[in-house]
């Protein structure tokens, strides 16, 4: 039998200083990873797994970061021979989370039950997102996204999250959602070819995992129901902050103002808008289209 090969793409920034290189590290030792690659800017983790692709070495590649890192892994790597696994070690960590792998341990212990074969093969297929963006200064761009496409309260509370509060580590997009205030998101929206007044909207949320950072905020989206899921805030800060509790405790008593479910979104912005994307902050945008890719990641998931 050959032997399988795994790369590890670590991002050094992820976590608190030394958690991808030692968590790197720990997968070497232990025979998981063949190879560790580390990132140096962004953009790096996607070039990497181009790279690795292109080589035909390897069977599969780890992310070590966050949604961001996954995000770039997941846009470089050849997704028609290659399977991914992420090791959660950013600050919301939602695809993790969503695969049942939202703690470092487990999801080192099911990569390397994966890669060495042990019962059951805890590999899932899943959708992604499929995104094109207009940008205001520079054209129309695609993007593969993991988990999340949001505009308005949640880009601006990723914003916070990842700035001033970045700090907190995993803690920094809970306070950040506290100390965010909610403002009028001036856009239209369309689910699947239907407009949908958004006039009293502070923000969009188009997903394909039931997390939002460490909120449970989706919990009918399933990463491999065919289904994209879309969320629209509404209120001022005071509703917003009990939609927030409702979602921690679990009660739901303080739902969004609409929640559903379609195959194709699409956004048109008034101005230029900052969004946010598998937790990247993006700036000037004008519009926005979502569809869903069935099927389209093989990934390392709890049993």
């Amino acid at each position: 039998m050959s032997e399988v090969r795994w790369l590890a793409i670590a991002n050094p920034a992820a976590g608190t200083t030394g958690d991808a290189p030692h968590a790197a590290d720990a997968l070497v030792r232990e025979q998981v990873v063949t190879e560790v690659a580390v990132t140096r800017a962004p953009g790096d983790a996607t070039r990497l797994a181009r790279e690795a692709s292109a080589s035909g070495e390897f069977d599969g590649i780890v992310a070590l970061g966050g949604d961001g890192t996954n995000h770039e892994v997941v846009a470089g790597m050849d997704r028609t021979r290659l399977a991914f696994a992420s090791l959660p070690l950013g600050h919301g960590n939602c695809l993790a989370r969503d695969l049942g792998l939202g703690r470092v341990e487990l999801a080192r212990r099911t990569l390397t039950r994966a890669v060495h074969g042990g019962p059951p093969a805890p590999i899932r297929t899943i959708d992604l997102l499929d995104i094109t963006l207009h940008d205001a200064a520079h054209g129309v761009f695609r993007h593969l996204g993991t988990c999340t496409f949001a505009a308005g309260y949640v880009a601006r509370t990723t914003e916070t999250g990842r700035g001033p509060l970045a700090a907190l580590g995993r803690g920094a997009y809970a306070v950040a959602s506290v100390v965010t205030r909610p403002e009028l998101l001036d856009a239209r929206l369309w689910l699947d070819e239907v407009e949908i007044d958004a006039t009293a909207f502070t923000g969009i949320v188009v997903n394909n995992t039931a997390h939002l950072a460490n909120f449970r905020a989706l919990p009918s989206a399933r990463l491999d129901d065919g289904r994209l899921d879309l969320m629209g805030l509404a209120g001022g800060w005071a509703h917003q902050l009990a939609h927030n509790a409702s979602i921690l405790s679990g009660i739901g008593a303080a739902g969004p103002a609409l929640l559903r479910q379609g195959a194709l979104a699409r956004l048109q912005f008034r101005s230029a808008t900052t969004i946010m994307l598998d937790g990247e902050i993006m700036h000037g945008i004008r519009s926005a289209e979502i569809a869903v890719l069935p099927g389209a990641l093989r990934c390392v998931a709890a049993p």
